[in-house]
């Protein structure tokens, strides 16, 4: 026997089945979308996998850069790492380096006009852009990696990885979303509790694919222990 993969039409049809419930204040073309994004979201953000993790190439830190800031890629969530490529010319061009993330603050008070150098620090400044610093001697290739959204049942209508390998706590969100729109607290009550149960056993199902704390294995891959203080700003010595 086959495992169950929902579509949009059998995802929504099942939701208005479980509960029995066909009313247009949720039965419409709009809302119905509204809610099977919101149940993909919650899904998503629940169960926090890396397997959604996208390596990106596509940006640099060129060296007319005076500002410090640099797009990030277009659908990332999350930055868990960022580094740069060595540049041609280097023996160890092409090598991966990694970026230190920091508070803005801290970033901000290593960009110094007039002194440049390899990418060291960075902070996330907005969801458009990040800051690095110092200001690039030459131009640096970066790399980055992280959580992007995954493929929506609003995007085609075709079964996804969500509505394939997690259907049921899938139907379970949209459940409980739909729940929540209708005010309906007998009902969210039952449909979170039902949730809430599959979310744990899926989590143990799937723990090989389930997020690790970033910072931690940034340490331990860097060597670098919490807290240690990196060279010092070259325009307070």
């Amino acid at each position: 026997m086959t495992g169950l993969a929902f579509t949009y039409t059998t995802l929504t049809n099942a939701a208005q089945t479980w509960l029995d419930d066909t009313d247009s204040d949720w039965v419409n073309a709009t809302t119905l979308a509204q809610l099977v994004y919101l149940s993909e979201n919650r899904v998503t953000i629940d169960l926090d996998l890396t397997i959604f993790d996208t390596v990106s190439t596509g940006q640099s830190y060129a060296s007319s850069n005076t500002t410090g800031l640099v797009a990030r890629p277009s659908g990332i969530i999350v930055t868990d790492a960022l580094g740069y490529l060595i540049p041609t010319g280097s023996p160890s061009a092409g090598k991966f380096v990694p970026i230190l993330l920091r508070d803005y603050g801290w970033v901000k008070d290593y960009l110094v006009p007039g002194f440049t150098g390899p990418p060291q620090y960075y902070a996330e400044v907005d969801i458009t852009n990040w800051i690095i610093a110092p200001f690039p001697d030459v131009t640096y290739g970066l790399v980055n990696w992280g959580p992007y959204a995954p493929a929506s049942l609003n995007d085609s209508g075709s079964a996804t990885w969500l509505s394939t390998n997690v259907s049921e706590l899938l139907l379970l969100a949209m459940l409980v979303e739909v729940s929540l729109l209708l005010k309906n607290t007998a009902r969210l009550s039952a449909a979170m509790t039902d949730y809430t149960a599959k979310l744990s056993s899926d989590k143990v199902r799937m723990r090989a694919l389930r997020r690790k704390d970033m910072s931690v294995l940034q340490g331990e891959g860097l060597g670098m222990p919490d807290g240690k203080t990196p060279a010092s700003n070259p325009a307070q010595e």
